[in-house]
């Protein structure tokens, strides 16, 4: 019997997204599925998807880092499928398979079959065991493996930005049935083209024989030409897809430098860099006078542009918050009584503010979780945060006896700051850019006691008062002009002056000239906190980092904040070891 060409073929694509990495450890929560034909595919936008989300087990619930990558929370399953429906419903589309396919039923084109395969053969087992299996599964990754060897990376988010179809940040199972239909339209293509592949049983020998090893390293898909002609000046970078989207917002004090290394034979990147890299085929720069400068652009770059892969510097859901002096309540805005900010998220006030109920004899028992800034599954059990609170208040007994208690924990914070010799190390993201894409850290499972609660504690009291003193100094750099000695002639100055927290102007002055007082000093600090946005924030902690940078290079550094007021390199060096 002759076998089924691909290129006409009916395969049902399909996606699941899953609670856990295994049957045993998790649970399906969406699947979705499409059948596609490659020929007829590639004259087709968008490709019809069935999505449906799936019933979890009574008294389980969706992790935290779950609903984080798939933005699916519990109420979303208010209209979920039972899993027997779902199954019915896949069965259905399956469909009577082509004859020419023998008995190895329907072909499922699923990438990273590995991964969905046991959850597929789970709700068969649960709802139609009396039947044989119904999908002969391809794996497009396994494809990818022998058809793409020398990629860095073939994870379905490398590949689908490798052929220009995008998929979203939130891992849903509709986006990746069409990023997975694509990949298979493709692929179909280039194994008739690179291997004269045309039918389902060349294919299933192709992919029964072992994949061979790419000697001949990575390959990237950046041409040479474009990164080998980059000039040696600091300025900003961009990676670009082939279809123009931006990747990645980098800064450098040598473009060349930079951009290159990142292809070079011994490079190790994260995983996410390596996926990243997979995508990147053009990049586009803007020169700047300084490496100061293009750390100030860079940020204000990625605000505008959000690329996928500059997470730290992303708006996202972020907002800056206020509180009051005695730390009891919170606001979005610094209106009133809130003059304490601005702070970079509510997390650290929130917990403030419970830090304080706690001491005071509030209901602890149901504030755990809002004092130490762990989600409800991964908090202390009330007993033992109860424990741990009075564990801090024997530690603390001197301090929190002596006057009003928001002053005795700032001292406290204060001490430990210098107990601990807390100098902040910012990564530099011209060095690395783990600091810009690393992922959020989930909260590790331990075993809560007394002693760890109270470190915690003092850990918030800590950060609290880091914050709360980098506010006061981006606060004061709102309305400054920075000097600073450039490398190739300690002669001159390179001034930036900042008017409302943003870039006014650069210029550089000859020796013997004072730096200019700043317009805007006379702005009272009210004012300046009222036009704080995530924006502003974030371009003065950069410019806080280039400056730590400077004073550590032995560079001659000036700080005007009035015209009584000069900040000199020791002085500024002393304030950083503080914010």
């Amino acid at each position: 019997m002759t076998s089924p060409i691909l290129d006409t073929l009916p395969v049902l694509v399909i996606d699941c997204q899953t609670t856990g990495a295994t049957p045993d450890r998790g649970h399906l929560l969406e699947i979705g599925w499409a059948t596609v034909v490659a020929k007829e595919c590639r004259t087709r936008d968008e490709i019809p998807i069935n999505t449906h989300l799936v019933q979890l087990p009574e008294g389980v619930d969706i992790p935290r880092p779950i609903r984080r990558l798939t933005g699916i929370t519990p109420e979303s399953l208010s209209d979920a499928h039972s899993p027997a429906r779902v199954w019915a419903q896949l069965s259905r589309a399956a469909g009577r398979p082509d004859p020419g396919i023998g008995t190895m039923g329907c072909p499922a084109v699923i990438h990273y079959a590995r991964f969905e395969t046991p959850f597929l053969r789970r709700l068969h087992q649960a709802h139609a065991p009396e039947v044989p299996f119904p999908f002969d599964i391809i794996c497009t990754h396994e494809i990818a493996v022998r058809l793409l060897p020398e990629l860095p990376r073939r994870g379905l988010r490398a590949l689908a930005g490798y052929i220009g179809r995008p998929i979203g940040e939130l891992k849903r199972s509709a986006d990746h049935v069409q990023a997975t239909a694509r990949l298979w339209v493709q692929f179909v293509k280039q194994l008739r083209r690179h291997y004269d592949i045309t039918r389902l049983g060349d294919l299933r020998r192709w992919l029964s024989e072992p994949a061979d090893r790419c000697k001949g390293g990575r390959v990237y898909p950046m041409p040479e030409s474009a990164r080998l002609s980059l000039p040696p000046e600091p300025g900003i970078y961009r990676m670009h897809r082939g279809n123009g989207d931006v990747l990645y917002v980098g800064k450098a004090r040598s473009l060349r430098s930079r951009v290159n290394s990142y292809f070079r034979k011994k490079a190790r990147h994260p995983e996410h860099i390596l996926e990243m890299l997979t995508q990147a085929k053009d990049i586009s720069l803007d020169v700047t006078g300084t490496a100061l400068e293009a750390a100030l652009a860079e940020a204000d770059e990625i605000k505008h542009l959000s690329p996928p892969y500059n997470r730290a510097l992303r708006d996202g859901n972020r907002s800056l918050c206020y509180t009051v002096k005695d730390f009891s309540n919170v606001s979005p805005e610094p209106t009133g009584a809130f003059t304490v900010g601005p702070f970079p998220s509510e997390r650290i006030p929130i917990a403030l503010a419970e830090i304080r109920r706690a001491i005071e004899g509030g209901t602890v028992a149901a504030r755990p979780a809002a004092v130490l800034g762990f989600s409800p599954e991964f908090a202390p059990d009330p007993d033992v945060f109860s424990d741990g609170v009075d564990r801090f208040k024997i530690r603390h007994d001197d301090d929190l006896c002596a006057g009003h208690l928001h002053r005795a924990l700032m001292r406290i914070g204060r001490r430990l700051w210098q107990e601990r010799h807390c100098v902040p190390e910012e990564p530099d993201a011209d060095a690395s850019l783990s600091c810009d894409a690393s992922e959020d850290r989930d909260e590790e499972e331990w075993e809560w006691d007394p002693e760890r609660v109270a470190d915690m504690m003092e850990g918030i009291l800590v950060h609290a008062g880091h914050l709360i003193r980098r506010a006061r100094w981006l606060c004061q750099l709102q309305e400054a002009t920075i000097a600073w000695g450039p490398d190739e002639d300690p002669r001159l100055l390179h001034v930036l002056i900042l008017e409302k927290g943003a870039p006014a102007g650069y210029r550089i002055l000859a020796g013997g000239q004072s730096v200019p007082v700043p317009r805007g000093y006379l702005r009272k600090m009210a004012l300046r906190r009222a036009r704080f946005d995530t924006a502003t924030y974030d371009r003065l902690r950069v410019l806080t980092t280039e400056l730590r940078r400077l004073v550590r290079e032995g560079r001659s550094v000036v700080v005007r904040v009035s015209p009584s007021v000069s900040l000199g390199s020791k002085t500024i060096a002393r304030l950083l070891q503080w914010v």
